[in-house]
């Protein structure tokens, strides 16, 4: 193949069946599309970067920016997070996705986009450091707590665990709800987020340095309307308020803890919220539950209060650049401690 029998080009309507047959030949998946279409086109923030190379009139690859916007100290900053670079098999190791990396990021620079994250898994790395001038940021740390030891011991003994793992967490949880007694503390359970959310959502964003954009639309959006999944909320109100949100993903055997949101930090009764997800997930089949995760200390302060295992390093690694190097935010967006990511802020639960 010679650069003159390539062509690379932007996403036009009527490419997604194309789009969708070769994601599911290279993911050994099968994506429909109607999540395409949620996750890249009726995003609430804007519509993706789309960037394919066609030879010969049919598409051999794909590469993408889905709308991430950014919270950069209180403000919204127009940005994206790579998605789906893959290239059909029969046209790998021909360096085509360094192509279409420096095509699509100067497409979303041109389209006002300020940075670009990403998680790229152990195959794409090299070549996306390599050529999109992304930097590796963190490694996410991983959280668990094994609530179960079915497949290691077998159901009866699982049961007997489960019955006192429900004990311990029960006592832990009343000596919290002890610590936060004149909170007027009540924790809801639901399929759908609060409206009155939005005032905690406004105070955590002034309040973190670099992180995901998150208010109501989008939150509705990454969960609520997601059309394959069905997360749970589980809502802290503080006399009649929320005031704390997780997000959880029950995936059978394990359980994915997706967000984590307070609108203090307070960590008391993030752990109180938390203990209260441990509880309700001890009568189900689920075995563990995992998150991933990295902040300047509040995770950790959490699920280490709640007896979760915390391993500092996981394969899942924020990457990242900011288009103008001589920002503000530029200068910011390089130190790991400024930033706030959480497992629901990847595409991959």
């Amino acid at each position: 193949m010679s650069d003159k029998d390539l062509f690379i080009r932007k996403y036009k309507s009527g490419d997604e069946a194309d789009i969708i047959r070769i994601h599911n030949e290279v993911f050994s998946s099968n994506k429909t599309l109607e999540h395409w279409y949620w996750q890249y086109i009726n995003h609430v923030q804007g519509h993706a970067w789309i960037t394919l190379a066609e030879m010969d009139n049919k598409i051999i690859g794909h590469y993408c920016m889905m709308r991430n916007h950014l919270n950069f100290m209180g403000h919204e900053i127009v940005a994206g997070q790579t998605c789906d670079s893959m290239i059909r098999s029969d046209h790998r190791g021909k360096f085509l996705s360094d192509k279409i990396i420096m095509h699509n990021n100067k497409y979303g620079e041109e389209e006002g986009a300020a940075a670009v994250l990403g998680f790229p898994n152990r195959n794409a790395y090299p070549g996306i450091m390599r050529n999109s001038n992304r930097h590796r940021l963190v490694n996410l740390k991983y959280y668990l707590y094994r609530i179960g030891l079915n497949k290691i011991w077998g159901s009866k003994i699982d049961r007997v665990v489960k019955y006192f793992h429900g004990m311990l967490i029960r006592l832990k949880y009343i000596g919290f709800r002890f610590l936060n007694k004149d909170k007027a503390l009540e924790i809801i359970v639901s399929s759908h987020l609060p409206d009155r959310l939005d005032d905690s959502l406004e105070e955590i964003r002034d309040y973190e340095v670099l992180s995901v954009w998150k208010d109501i639309p989008y939150l509705r959006w990454r969960y609520q309307n997601h059309p394959d999944r069905n997360y749970t909320f589980h809502i802290l109100y503080a006399k009649g308020k929320p005031e704390g949100l997780i997000v959880t993903l029950d995936c059978g055997g394990i359980v994915a803890v997706c967000d984590l949101l307070h609108r203090t930090k307070n960590v008391s009764q993030s752990a109180l919220l938390l203990l209260h997800v441990l509880n309700y997930y001890n009568d189900s089949d689920a075995q563990k539950i995992e998150f991933y995760g990295y902040d300047n200390g509040f995770f950790d302060a959490v699920f280490g209060m709640c007896g979760f295992k915390i391993l500092p390093f996981s394969n899942l690694v924020l990457t990242g650049r900011v288009f103008d190097e001589n920002s503000r935010m530029a200068r910011m967006f390089y130190l790991p401690n400024n930033w706030t990511i959480a497992y629901g802020d990847t595409d991959i639960i």
